[in-house]
């Protein structure tokens, strides 16, 4: 069951990087959003299919999107971007933490 809930969480996630096409940002980082935003929905799949390479993809993901994030556009005052940013952390301190990927491992 918890497998099944992280695996809708980064779906959800990768689904929410089209959100920049409905909030009052410049085209090119709607535009640009999108490759973490397939990435996350790439990696959820392998972490469904038990992949040796979804720690990966979901890392470089999470660490674009953040640096979309980190980018001059005023996107933090949004509240969508904000708790993208949370998720985003999460996931990069998850995958760091050498003992929470056995236990995802193990799901």
């Amino acid at each position: 069951m918890l497998h099944l809930l992280i695996v809708l969480a980064l779906l959800l996630h990768g689904i929410g990087h089209a959100v920049g096409f409905w909030m009052a940002v410049p085209s090119w980082f709607a535009v640009a959003c999108l490759a973490p935003g397939v990435g996350f929905l790439v990696g959820g799949w392998g972490f469904w299919q038990h992949a040796a390479w979804w720690p990966a993809v979901l890392a470089a993901s999470a660490a674009a999107s953040l640096l979309m994030l980190a980018l001059p556009t005023g996107a933090l005052r949004q509240a969508p971007y904000g708790s993208a940013l949370a998720f985003d952390l999460i996931v990069l301190f998850l995958l760091v933490l050498p003992w929470s990927r056995r236990l995802v491992a193990a799901l």
